[in-house]
C-alpha cells in the first residue's frame, strides 16, 4: 500500500500547455479555466498501472496553512521533501 499526500491541487496549479504529455492522467484545468497539472492524479495512475494499492490523503499545500507553500508564502516559505522508495 502507498499513500499519496500533499500536492498543489489541480484547480490552483496553472502550467504551460504540453506539460502533461508524459502522463495524460495529470491533465486538468484551474478554477479560472487555464491548463493545469494534477500531480496526485498522475502519481496515482502510475501506481495503479503497477498494481500498487493507493491510499489518497491529498492535502493542498496552498490551502493548508500547516504545510509549506512557495506559491502561497513566496520566498519566506519553508521547504518540504518527499521520498519514494521501491522495494522488491
Amino acid at each position: 500500500m502507498r499513500i499519496v499526500g500533499t500536492v498543489v491541487v489541480a484547480c490552483l496549479l496553472a502550467v504551460q500547455g504540453g506539460v502533461a504529455a508524459a502522463e495524460p492522467a495529470t491533465r486538468a484545468t484551474t478554477s479560472w479555466g487555464t491548463p493545469s497539472l494534477d500531480v496526485g492524479a498522475g502519481v496515482r495512475a502510475q501506481l495503479d498501472r503497477e498494481g500498487v494499492e493507493v491510499v489518497d490523503r491529498t492535502r493542498c499545500t496552498i490551502e493548508s496553512p500547516d504545510l509549506f507553500s512557495y506559491r502561497r508564502e513566496g520566498q519566506l516559505s519553508g521547504r518540504q521533501a518527499g521520498v519514494i522508495r521501491r522495494s522488491r
